[in-house]
């Protein structure tokens, strides 16, 4: 068919219609239309020659479809014949492509063959082949992977079992395959896997003797030298072992040579110590001969040899210093040979010399002893023996009690080189010592607890040694944790805290822990916390240590005390009445004379006028009164003393008081003339208290003021008051006393006339002072160096009457006690 045929043939509307109704159709209405006639007529003849070139075509791709299908099939056909190739043999074949990451993997193993049968367990190589044999196979597959590597491995189960493994790479794929290897091929491998082991090993140690640091080196069947290491070059002063192999250079020279090769041929083995010629170093030589070849190694032994005459000479120093030692020595070796017995043993044991030297075993020792009876008598002897005989993981420490009383410490020490050493020590005199030590130091110890001072001993580390029960109980200390042995501050600690701060204890730490030459005694009284007198000593010891002693003397010291103030209070009135007849005589003196005086002139003039008599009595009448107030005011002190004085509490008008007091003395202030000025609070309110006695204050203290005012000068009297007290102030302008004599104005028989004609017995601001501590009340005085004087004395309004002591009766007199006070006047 034609190519115009083919296309009407395509087109079912163009084979059914003539060309005339193709053109009828085609044509428009209008003939005449010539132009529309052309394009059609030349869409035509497109149409037909498209479809004429359609046509050759799709008889082209036929042809070309068959051929390709022609050429597939003997592709195909050779893919297969190169497969089944490329498995004969190999039941197991790993193929990798161009692009596939993960291989292709055929797997036919055959029941008991060597290679996995499970596809999944091909790639896992570890778990089928030896660790050895998978990392190779990793390796080799690695390289022909990356660099197209090929590779043919004899390699082994994990069970033992040879197969061969190949691996080449084709274009840009890689293949590997695996068999079971045949008998040859096992055999060969076997061989191989031989000759590889053994040639590591040859090569580990040609490689470890080339490094060492002794000469080491190879003969061939003709006695030359085939290898050496670099120490053998330098041994024998050749720079290099290449050196040294070619010049055959001797290490030892020609005629150790030749010894050596005499003794393999006979022996096949030699060794010997030689000296390095020319360096007096010592080596140790071990040759051998195996299938016609020399090895030989030589040891450096130079310090060796130095340390063993070392050490031999060391042991037998240590040999003469046992032999010299008083506690008996005997070492045993593992089998129990006697090795060694130094001469206390010996001594001790009492045996044969010559038959210890022969190394006799332990037991027959210890029979040789018991026959001498030098050992303890056991009743299970064979037990006893047994176990002293067996070597002990530790140190064994026991006492023998030998028959004659003799006492023996024994120590078995297992040796680290095998074998046993026994010590003997006598000690029965230091048993004795420590039994009467222990005696004695019982005897201290009861002695110590039972008495009454508390007796404390510190160390020289200033830790406490001992202490006794009067300690703990006297300053509350616990006996368990006196007993830890704590340090001299923990001490001191413990008694502040439970009895309060003390200074005397830093003196007690400077005793215990200063310096031993510079150490001293130290002696201390103290009153605790709880008002218990104290007595501290301490003593250094000649051990350094320190001996303190705690004794309680409160009842001695309240004694002591009571006698002490005895005393002073003795010494006081000795002093008092000292100073009372002092004054008093002369006081007494100036009054009686001037009485004496008057009345011999009374008796001397009996014509005397009247005035004169007058005159006379009255200087007679003022010293009468006047050495009558002076013998009141010594009763008056006497009765406060004694506890006895009294006071008659009643309501009082301290301004009539203050009036009376300054009347009785008027004649003075006008002798002198004095202005004296009063100054009363308006409404004082109420006061309780003895009239008497404080009139008798305010004049002691007024008179004071006149006595030491000058002549035309000013005495104050002011008066005020409060809700519980009254205030009287009497202040002068006179000479005033010195500050260094205020503390003492207000003592019996104190007189400071201050440069005026003031004279006294020093009694009257005894007396004030006295009298208003009576009414519960005080005295103050304030006074400057020619500024004058002022004297405050406040009063409670409501007063507390004194307790009145009782004051006993005087003992009867009688002759013989009148005897008795004139034996003590007159001693």
């Amino acid at each position: 068919m034609t190519g115009a045929g083919a296309a009407l043939a395509a087109s079912p509307a163009l084979a059914q219609a003539t060309p005339e109704t193709v053109f009828d159709q085609m044509l428009p209405a209008g003939v005449e239309n010539y132009f529309v006639l052309a394009i059609i007529a030349g869409v035509v003849s497109f149409a037909v020659v498209v479809a004429i070139h359609w046509s050759r075509t799709q008889a082209q791709l036929s042809g070309l479809k068959q051929e390709n299908e022609a050429a597939f099939a003997r592709m195909q056909a050779e893919r297969d014949a190169a497969f089944a190739l490329l498995m004969a043999g190999y039941p197991i074949v790993i193929r990798w492509g161009p692009d596939a990451q993960d291989p292709a993997i055929d797997c036919a193993a055959p029941a008991g063959s060597p290679l996995p049968a499970d596809r999944a367990d091909v790639l896992a190589f570890g778990r089928w082949l030896a660790p050895a044999a998978a990392a190779e196979l990793e390796h080799a597959i690695g390289l022909l992977r990356s660099a197209g590597t090929s590779f043919s491995l004899a390699l082994a189960t994990r069970h033992g079992a040879p197969i061969q493994a190949d691996g080449m790479a084709s274009g840009a794929m890689q293949v590997v395959r695996f068999r079971d290897s045949g008998e040859s091929e096992r055999a060969y491998a076997q061989l191989y896997e031989n000759y590889r082991l053994l040639k590591r090993d040859a090569e580990a140690l040609q490689t470890v003797l080339a490094a060492v640091a002794m000469p080491a080196w190879l003969r061939d069947g003709e006695g030359r030298l085939s290898w050496v290491n670099e120490a053998y070059a330098a041994a024998t002063g050749n720079g290099s072992a290449a050196n040294a192999v070619e010049k055959d250079a001797s290490i030892f020279g020609n005629d150790a040579d030749r010894e050596i090769a005499a003794a393999l041929e006979t022996a096949g083995h030699y060794r010997a110590h030689m000296t390095l010629p020319g360096s007096g170093r010592h080596f140790a030589l071990e040759t051998c001969r195996v299938a016609g070849i020399e090895a030989g190694i030589a040891l450096d032994v130079t310090e060796d040899s130095k340390a063993l005459r070392s050490l031999s000479q060391e042991i037998d120093g240590h040999l003469h210093t046992l032999n010299k030692l008083g506690t008996g020595v005997a070492r045993f070796d593992d089998r129990l040979r006697l090795q060694f017995a130094n001469t206390a043993v010996r001594r001790l044991w009492q045996l044969d010399p010559e038959w210890l030297d022969a190394s006799p075993h332990g037991g027959d020792i210890l029979d040789a002893l018991r026959s001498a009876r030098r050992i303890p008598d056991e009743a299970d002897y064979r037990g006893w023996k047994e176990r002293f005989l067996t070597i002990p993981e530790k140190t064994r420490d026991e006492l023998w009690r030998l028959p004659d009383g003799q006492k023996l410490r024994v120590v078995a020490d297992p040796q680290p080189q095998g074998g046993i050493a026994y010590l003997f020590e006598d000690v029965t005199e230091r048993m004795a010592l420590q039994s009467r030590f222990e005696q004695v130091s019982e005897l201290q110890r009861e002695t110590l607890d039972n008495l009454s001072e508390a007796i404390v001993v510190f160390a020289s580390n200033g830790r406490l040694r001992l202490s006794n029960p009067a300690m703990h109980e006297m300053w509350s200390l616990d006996e368990s944790a006196m007993a830890s042995a704590p340090r001299i501050d923990q001490v001191i600690a413990w008694c502040r805290d439970r009895h309060g701060e003390n200074d005397d204890w830093a003196a007690l730490h400077a005793a215990v822990t200063g310096l031993e030459d510079r150490r001293q005694g130290l002696e201390r009284r103290f009153r605790r916390a709880d008002g218990r007198v104290i007595h501290m000593s301490a003593a250094p010891l000649p051990d350094g240590g320190t001996l303190a002693v705690f004794i309680d003397v409160t009842d001695a010291a309240n004694v002591e005390e009571t006698l002490r103030q005895a005393n002073e209070a003795l010494t006081a009135a000795a002093k008092l009445r000292n100073d009372f007849l002092q004054k008093i005589s002369y006081e007494l003196r100036v009054p009686l004379t001037t009485i004496i005086g008057y009345a011999q002139i009374l008796a001397g003039t009996p014509g005397a006028p009247e005035s004169r008599r007058s005159e006379q009595t009255g200087h007679i009448l003022t010293s009468a009164n006047a050495l009558l107030t002076m013998i009141d005011d010594i009763l008056d002190l006497a009765t406060v003393d004694a506890g006895a004085m009294t006071i008659d509490i009643a309501d009082i008008d301290i301004s009539r008081i203050i009036d009376s007091a300054c009347e009785g003395l008027r004649d003075r202030l006008e002798a002198k003339s004095i202005v004296l000025s009063v100054d009363i609070e308006d409404d004082i309110g109420p006061l309780k208290g003895d009239a008497a006695r404080l009139k008798q204050v305010l004049f002691n203290i007024l008179s004071n003021a006149i006595g030491f005012s000058d002549d035309g000068g000013r005495i104050e009297i002011g008066c005020a008051g409060d809700a519980t007290a009254v205030t009287v102030t009497v202040r002068d302008y006179g000479a005033g006393i010195a500050q260094e004599q205020l503390g003492r104005v207000f003592d019996r028989f104190e007189s400071h006339t201050a440069g005026t004609a003031h004279r006294g017995a020093g009694l009257g601001l005894a007396i004030v002072r006295s009298f208003v501590a009576l009414h519960g009340g005080n005295v103050q005085i304030e006074s400057r160096k020619a500024e004058g004087t002022s004297v405050v004395v406040r009063l409670p309004r409501m007063p507390k009457p004194p307790e009145v002591k009782q004051i006993p009766p005087a003992a009867p007199r009688t002759a013989a006690s009148e005897e008795a006070a004139r034996a003590r006047r007159t001693s």
